[in-house]
């Protein structure tokens, strides 16, 4: 076989190994079930956050998504390159649940994190830094949404 069949065969084939795992992580993670139940018919946001990392069941999405908000929704989408599987998706903010939960990795290594949890779909969890969680919800184009918030500090204070 000539050297330029193998070449163009190996790119192909990269490509479409790609694509197919990429596609399996959203099939895994939930993201597929989360755009389809908020699918994003919208332009995104203006007020949004890049290259932050998001995790969704045993899926972590290190780096990659952009969470945009404002006032009606909160939107997530992924780099392009990401993109096979992964529509970006909008959620309404009164179907959105907000709490922050003390996880441990592999049941030893504990850490804080923000759990997004979606009216239509509970068993899909969205988990994000408390800290980025805080940006979002204070955020001047974010006032007026009314996700339902609770922190950790607010168990110690009753």
């Amino acid at each position: 076989m000539p050297a330029a069949h193998v070449e163009i065969l190996s790119v192909v084939g990269f490509v479409a190994l790609w694509v197919g795992i990429v596609w399996l992580v959203s099939f895994f993670s939930g993201w597929r079930v989360l755009a389809a139940a908020y699918p994003c018919v919208r332009t995104f946001p203006s007020a949004a956050w890049r290259f932050r990392t998001l995790g969704m069941r045993w899926a972590n999405y290190g780096c990659c998504v952009t969470l945009g908000a404002d006032a009606t929704d909160l939107c997530v989408r992924v780099l392009w390159i990401f993109r096979p599987g992964h529509a970006a998706f909008c959620v309404p903010w009164q179907d959105v649940r907000v709490e922050e939960q003390e996880r441990t990795f592999m049941g030893l290594l504990p850490f804080r994190c923000a759990v997004f949890t979606l009216a239509r779909e509970p068993h899909v969890e969205l988990l994000v830094a408390p800290k980025l969680a805080r940006e979002i919800l204070d955020h001047p184009d974010v006032r007026g949404a009314s996700p339902t918030v609770k922190w950790l500090e607010d168990d110690a204070q009753t």
